[in-house]
C-alpha cells in the first residue's frame, strides 16, 4: 500500500465515514462500493483490506461486479462489492443490511433497521476518539 493510495482514500471519504466501513467490516457485514471510476474501487477496496491486518477478508470479494451479475447483492453472507452506479442498482430490492458507499460524493448510507440486527454499534468512545485523532493527524499530511 502506498502514499498514493491512501490519500485517494481520505480524499474519497472523511475520517468518520472511514471508521464507519472499518468497523462494518470488522463486524462482516455487507458493504458496497458505488463509483464510476474502477481504479478507484480496486484502490479504495485494497485500502481498507490492509487496514483490517492482522485480520484477513475472508468473504466475497470483487472489487468490480459486473453489471449482469448484479443479483449477487441479495446474497445472505457478508460481501465486500465495488461496482459502477446503473439504473439497476436503484430499481434491484437490495436487502435493508447492505451499507451502501458511494464514493464519487462521500457518502454512506448505514442501514438503521434493528429489527434486522444490522445496525453498526459504536467504537467505545476513548478508543474511537484516538482513533479519529490519528487518521486526522495523518491525513493531513496526506490532503493538501
Amino acid at each position: 500500500m502506498d502514499r498514493e493510495e491512501i490519500e485517494i482514500l481520505f480524499r474519497c471519504l472523511c475520517v468518520d465515514s472511514i471508521i464507519e466501513i472499518y468497523t462494518a467490516l470488522l463486524l462482516e457485514r455487507k458493504v458496497l462500493m458505488v463509483s464510476k471510476h474502477k481504479a478507484l474501487l480496486t484502490q479504495v477496496i485494497n485500502c481498507f483490506l490492509s487496514f483490517m491486518f492482522p485480520f484477513q477478508w475472508k468473504h466475497p470479494l470483487i472489487p468490480i461486479l459486473p453489471l449482469g451479475m448484479v443479483e449477487t447483492l441479495d446474497a445472505p453472507f457478508p460481501f465486500l462489492i465495488g461496482i459502477e452506479p446503473t439504473p439497476l442498482l436503484d430499481e434491484l430490492d437490495i436487502e435493508g443490511d447492505v451499507i451502501r458507499v458511494e464514493l464519487d460524493t462521500g457518502a454512506v448510507m448505514v442501514p438503521n433497521d434493528q429489527l434486522m440486527g444490522s445496525h453498526l454499534p459504536e467504537m467505545p468512545f476513548r478508543e474511537r476518539k484516538a482513533l479519529k485523532a490519528r487518521l486526522h493527524k495523518a491525513s493531513e499530511h496526506l490532503v493538501e
